[in-house]
């Protein structure tokens, strides 16, 4: 990660502990898929062999969060044994916990 990126997103810990990330344009990619995404990166499962977004996030809630242009919000939330941070700028983080 650039050290630009790293300034600018204080949920991520360190490098060793960041599994995958992406960006996505909010206007063209719903949140919970970009969460999907990332996470299908992160733990190398397809997405209908990861457990259910809404087990662990509300994602309408998140959608409305994260499209609220409000600028550099960051929401975490657990998802197995990773922390999913994703961002008003459409940057989704998945680290290891």
């Amino acid at each position: 990660m650039r050290e630009e990126e790293r300034a600018s997103s204080p949920a991520v810990v360190s490098d060793d502990a960041l599994v995958a990330s992406t960006t996505a344009d909010w206007e063209r990619t719903p949140p919970a898929v970009a969460v999907v995404e990332a996470l299908e990166a992160a733990t190398g499962r397809a997405a209908t062999d990861l457990p259910p977004l809404a087990e662990w996030v509300e994602m309408d809630s998140l959608s409305d969060l994260v499209r609220a242009g409000t600028p550099s919000l960051l929401v975490q939330f657990r998802y197995e044994t990773f922390v999913v941070t994703v961002g008003s700028d459409g940057r989704v983080f998945v680290e290891e916990r």
